[in-house]
């Protein structure tokens, strides 16, 4: 269930003052606009929300920098941004950012650069431990962005001679793992 839907739900029974992690479509695992985004936060009484999408901060700038908010409804400028410590990957979220920050921009794009080296780091290793992966059907999960696990895992599901190795991670020992 995306984060909004689960906002619509919790709405109903009580108020929610803020989200401070939505993804946008900028992300490969968001589903709706910055501006469809602020239109059912404002609607949902949403008093803060956060628009941190994953290493990339076109939606959430697109958002700020158009923002014509009212008094309800405040946009609080953020990134997720991923990075690796020993052999663990972490997801930092940012807020407050400044959106013109060179050191940012940079930062950023440098992760843009390693993109494709990492995902084929990725894929190469699930590869070895004996899944299947169509990196065309990867790219077009993904809506050229950085395919997330998730995407990763959506696409391995679309193909069948994954269904054996996948069972242990949805039904068997290993469901109870994220």
């Amino acid at each position: 269930m995306s984060i909004l839907k689960h906002l619509e739900v919790v709405s109903n029974n009580m108020a929610c003052i803020f989200d401070l992690h939505i993804h946008s479509s900028y992300s490969s695992d968001g589903y709706y606009t910055p501006e469809e985004i602020y239109k059912r936060v404002n609607k949902l009484g949403v008093k803060y929300f956060a628009i941190s999408d994953h290493n990339v901060i076109e939606g959430s700038k697109e958002l700020y920098d158009d923002y014509q908010g009212d008094s309800n409804t405040f946009l609080i400028p953020s990134v997720e941004i991923s990075v690796w410590y020993k052999s663990e990957e972490i997801h930092i979220l940012a807020y407050g950012i400044d959106y013109n920050s060179t050191n940012l921009k940079s930062c950023l794009l440098e992760y843009k650069n390693n993109v494709p080296k990492h995902t084929n780091l990725r894929c190469q290793a699930l590869r070895k431990a004996g899944f299947f992966i169509d990196d065309e059907e990867l790219y077009i999960e993904s809506k050229g962005a950085k395919p997330s696990t998730v995407t990763i895992l959506n696409v391995m599901k679309k193909d069948k001679r994954n269904n054996k190795l996948l069972y242990e991670y949805f039904y068997g020992e290993k469901s109870t793992s994220p």
